[in-house]
């Protein structure tokens, strides 16, 4: 193996000889080595000792051309044909009975074509594309180029172009077909089309089972919304209502016709650029003919807005009828669907409607009823910053429950609320602020006031008072006892109620003593002036002396204080109502709630403190014991007239 830079230096002849031997022997071996030359020039040759390979170098002198492999030891050649171009024969170049002629391979169809670098096939390779290897299962025919690569099936204009697939079981169990007389691209899986899409680019998918026809799977793991599945109109003139898309449900009926069972559809109802809407249709098949079932626009969700007979129903877990609207009759159940009113509500057992609203400190929830001319004529209403119930008629409230349970009545929706009493309030004239009618024709009954948990028979409690703007005018205190401002009553006295009957005592010594006054009540003297009444009577303290039984205390009412400040004093302002927290210790010991009353409202004029009790007088015994002094004093005087009498006999 010899290799020289074919350079021959000044020098001695012998030094001279040994050159041109080597240079000689390095023409003569074609440069043989196990790697290239060091000096190269263009058209050099040179032969690969280890790969047995013989290169020649190019004219630019950059680089080494692989020319031919010979086998080390078959001598069999293997010619590089990319390096293979016809020059002058008008035959063409035979070269293992592969014909090239004219630029092309004649006879590939006959060829049997070697692997090339890739694959274990044929490898059609017109420039690298940078990868250098192929799959396994794909490697038999390799088309390779660093641009845009492919293959071009060319066929008659009334023939189909094909790439079949075939097994040991059939030659075509599946093909890709173009059908040039209809334009369409065909896809057949297992002998049969499964696939046809139209020269309009329309799709058929075709499938002889009940397996999935379509399914668009994603396997995407982050949470971005896939698969995706995109119905896109791009039209170049959008307007208003184009139709964008519709899916159809279609079959077919005992006459062999196709029939729309079901169908969506969607529509641009308004493309104007940032104020676009949508509108989505929902048809189904009614009696032949398809109907609008539900519609879906901008500003609302309409069900049967073609108006048929066609009921609304939603099933819960537990009944079949939670929700049901009769289209046949224009009613709405709720809880079942029987019932003869336009809204119905059905229930097992405990049968509850409620209305919640979130603002438990200023929200309220109403039932309303109006007409054309107002739609809250009437209404009944929770109001949560009162816990209170109110009641509207004619616009206007009537009646309140108060949160301790208090009913307030008024015609006009005026009334003490923060007062803890059941309320009737008037301002229609010569009318009764309450009037109860018993119709039983039996046994009536009228009203009835009762203690049920106690017994207070004393004058500090009442079952019964009136008064006006001028003063207290009738009171029944818890005993039975009556007061009133002007003197004037009566009494029950039958016989037939009483027992142990006798003659009362000597009432003499206590009439005697009883001194009998004229004099002005002060809220007369308040409210009339110098036109207030003088009244005769007594003065409880002076008849308390004589007769202390005779004298009954009791609270004073406002009238009372403001004739006198011994009594105590009133309101000069407006105290609001107090409520229990949670701090106080009779919500801690669970014998109030927070919600109760601590301190009830109090009004300018009402009682503030009381230092004092008011004496009254039992006038009704005072009286009798006045008739029984009367019919002493008779008596007496009728035995002087006798004793007159016979004096002057």
């Amino acid at each position: 193996m010899t290799q020289a830079d074919f350079t021959i230096a000044n020098q001695t002849f012998p030094n001279t000889r040994t050159e041109l031997n080597t240079s000689l022997q390095a023409l003569a071996t074609n440069s043989a080595g196990n790697s290239a030359p060091s000096t190269t020039f263009p058209n050099q040759w040179w032969f690969d000792s280890d790969g047995n390979i013989l290169y020649m170098r190019n004219k630019d002198n950059d680089a080494w051309v692989s020319i031919l492999t010979i086998g080390a030891t078959s001598d069999l050649q293997t010619i590089t044909t990319d390096l293979i171009s016809e020059v002058t024969s008008a035959a063409g170049v035979t070269i293992d009975s592969l014909l090239i002629k004219d630029g092309k391979i004649a006879n590939l169809m006959n060829a049997t074509l070697s692997a090339a670098d890739m694959g274990v096939g044929v490898h059609i390779k017109s420039a690298d594309s940078g990868m250098g290897s192929v799959n396994a299962n794909a490697d038999e025919l390799i088309i390779e180029g660093s641009g845009s690569s492919g293959i071009s099936i060319l066929s008659g204009a009334t023939s189909k172009s094909n790439l079949f697939f075939g097994d040991s079981g059939s030659n075509v169990i599946g093909n890709i077909s173009y059908n040039h007389s209809t334009n369409e691209l065909e896809f057949a899986t297992n002998g049969a089309n499964r696939m046809v899409i139209a020269s309009t680019g329309a799709t058929t998918i075709t499938t002889a089972d009940n397996s999935d026809t379509l399914s668009l799977i994603s396997t995407d793991a982050d949470a971005n919304v896939g698969p995706n599945l995109n119905l896109y109109r791009n039209s170049s003139s959008p307007a208003d209502n184009d139709t964008l898309g519709q899916l159809a449900f279609v079959g077919r009926n005992d006459n062999s016709q196709d029939f729309n069972a079901f169908q969506m559809t969607a529509y641009s109802s308004d493309v104007s650029d940032g104020t676009e809407d949508g509108t989505m249709q929902m048809y189904t098949m009614q009696n032949g003919s398809l109907h609008l079932a539900m519609q879906i626009t901008p500003t609302e969700t309409v069900f049967n807005d073609s108006s048929k007979d066609q009921d609304f129903r939603v099933e819960s877990n537990g009944n079949a009828n939670m929700l049901f609207v009769n289209g046949g009759t224009d009613r709405v159940h709720f809880g079942g669907s029987s019932g003869d009113r336009e809204f119905n509500f059905e229930g097992a057992d405990n049968l509850r409607v409620l209305l919640r609203t979130t603002n438990n400190s200023t929200g309220a929830c109403q039932l309303q009823f109006g007409d054309s001319d107002n739609s809250q004529i009437g209404r009944i209403m929770y109001e949560h910053d009162g816990d209170q119930m109110t009641f509207h008629t004619s616009a206007t409230e009537r009646l309140k429950i108060t949160s301790g349970g208090f009913a307030k009545f008024s015609n006009t929706g005026a009334y003490k609320v923060a007062q803890q009493f059941h309320e009737f309030t008037n301002t229609s004239g010569s009318q009764q602020v309450l009037y109860c009618r018993h119709l039983d024709s039996n046994n009536p009954y009228g009203l009835e006031v009762r203690f049920d948990a106690s017994a207070p028979d004393d004058n500090t409690h009442w079952a019964y008072r009136f008064s006006d703007t001028g003063a207290g005018r009738f009171q029944v205190f818890s005993d039975g006892d009556v007061v009133n401002h002007d003197n004037a009553y009566g009494a029950i006295s039958d016989e037939r109620i009483k027992q142990d009957i006798v003659d009362a005592n000597s009432q003499w010594n206590d009439i005697k003593a009883v001194k009998v006054r004229n004099y002005k009540k002060k809220d007369d003297v308040r409210q009339y002036g110098d036109n207030a009444w003088s009244q005769i009577g007594v003065i409880a303290q002076e008849l308390e002396a004589v007769s202390p039984k005779l004298i009954r205390h009791s609270d004073p009412n406002p009238s009372d204080i403001l004739s006198s400040s011994e009594f105590g004093t009133l309101y000069t302002e407006t105290q609001d109502e107090v409520l229990y927290t949670s701090d106080d210790q009779e919500v801690i010991d669970g014998d109030k709630n927070v919600v109760d009353v601590k301190t009830p409202k109090k009004e300018i004029g009402e009682v503030k403190t009381i230092t004092e009790q008011v004496k009254s007088v039992n006038y009704s015994i005072l009286y009798m014991k006045a008739i029984k002094a009367l019919q002493e004093a008779m008596t007496k005087i009728e035995d002087l007239e006798a004793r007159v009498t016979t004096l002057e006999g």
